[in-house]
């Protein structure tokens, strides 16, 4: 029983852990907020949201989103709620062999070791999902703040990081672009799998780029002077979207449609718009530079940044793969073998890594 005595912990030290750190405010008016076990309210505008399980609620009406059906990751939850790990563990072995890696692989988050995270760092991850960067972080001795508009995701990273004595870990229900802190509260904000997503929550009449430009304009004023942002994205002209990969929309080839013609094809198919924007590399230079940071660094993560099993500096991009044919011998099959033949031919990999599956970068709030 010893490993599971965290999860013996009242439910409304989580509130008390969140008021101590000054960090929450109003998600309506900016203004201080009180943090108690069963909810939290603001004092100037009098709006109050509910704590459920220790985790505050300031979004209660988003629907499901995740990797696994909802049915089954509320079974998830009750297990992890009952403090039975074992049975966490088994379920997700048998139904979801491959997602257990997923969740519990510190590896996919070692794009932290890119940056000058130290202990006591405060740390805001938008998407956390079940929670796998949030607590590799947190294991480093960061103040997490952990933010999921999913609330059997966040629920269930709630008892997780708590098992694991994670006090430093504050899981949030909120969908953005509602941001809930008090500027210039983090020195990092880890958006991974994220800023693609952003502009559908913004109203339709705002273009989709002018929306993910006002979030990261949003995010900067949270970020204390000299800090971070992360994000890992997929490449709008990623080789496998010509090869009929599926979109962010649900249909092939929409990234690489012009938007206007995008747009109009989404909204024929399925009503709406096409909003899930992603970029090129010079795109994200673009992008991240209008929202105001400076000192951008980019990566190539492979095979994707979901699974960074190698990190290579974009501009090492030809000499790292160089060197990865010549150390595993190449490979030995389909697409793989045909890359190895063609790393040496003059140029193609100044050509290749413009259409990579997905990038990694960083970016700083001017001091």
């Amino acid at each position: 029983m010893g490993e599971f005595m965290a999860d013996m912990i009242p439910d409304n030290t989580a509130g008390q852990a969140l008021d101590a750190t000054g960090v929450l405010r109003c998600a309506d008016c900016g203004g201080a907020l009180q943090c108690g076990g069963e909810q939290v309210a603001c004092s100037a505008c009098g709006g109050s949201w509910p704590v459920r399980h220790g985790i505050p609620f300031f979004d209660d009406g988003s629907p499901y989103w995740g990797e696994i059906p909802q049915e089954n990751m509320q079974q998830v939850v009750a297990l992890a709620r009952g403090g039975d790990w074992r049975g966490v563990e088994s379920y997700l072995d048998e139904n979801f062999p491959k997602r257990k890696t997923f969740v519990y692989g510190d590896a996919r988050a070692d794009w932290r070791f890119l940056l000058p995270v130290e202990p006591g760092w405060r740390v805001l991850e938008l998407g956390c999902g079940w929670g796998t960067h949030t607590m590799a972080l947190a294991r480093n001795g960061a103040e997490v703040f952990s933010q999921d508009a999913t609330a059997e995701r966040v629920e269930f990273l709630r008892h997780w990081s708590r098992r694991q004595g994670c006090g430093n870990v504050h899981p949030i229900v909120c969908r953005a672009p509602r941001l809930p802190y008090a500027e210039e509260s983090f020195d990092l904000v880890v958006m991974n799998g994220f800023l693609e997503w952003v502009a559908c929550a913004y109203p339709d009449n705002i273009n989709p780029r002018q929306a993910q430009i006002q979030f990261l304009e949003s995010i900067r004023k949270l970020l204390k002077p000299g800090g971070y942002i992360y994000v890992g994205i997929e490449n709008r002209i990623a080789n496998q979207y010509f090869r009929g990969s599926l979109d962010h929309s649900g249909f092939k080839y929409t990234s690489l449609m012009p938007r206007a013609v995008a747009n109009w094809y989404c909204r024929r198919k399925k009503g709406q718009g096409y909003r899930e924007y992603t970029y090129t590399r010079r795109g994200y230079d673009k992008l991240v530079a209008r929202a105001g940071y400076s000192n951008m660094r980019f990566f190539v993560p492979i095979p994707s940044y979901n699974v960074p099993e190698t990190i290579v500096p974009f501009q090492d991009m030809p000499r790292a793969m160089r060197y990865f044919k010549e150390s595993r011998g190449g490979a030995q099959h389909g697409i793989k073998k045909l890359l190895a033949k063609l790393v040496s031919v003059p140029g193609f990999m100044q050509i290749y890594r413009q259409i990579v599956f997905s990038f990694l970068f960083t970016a700083q709030k001017p001091k």
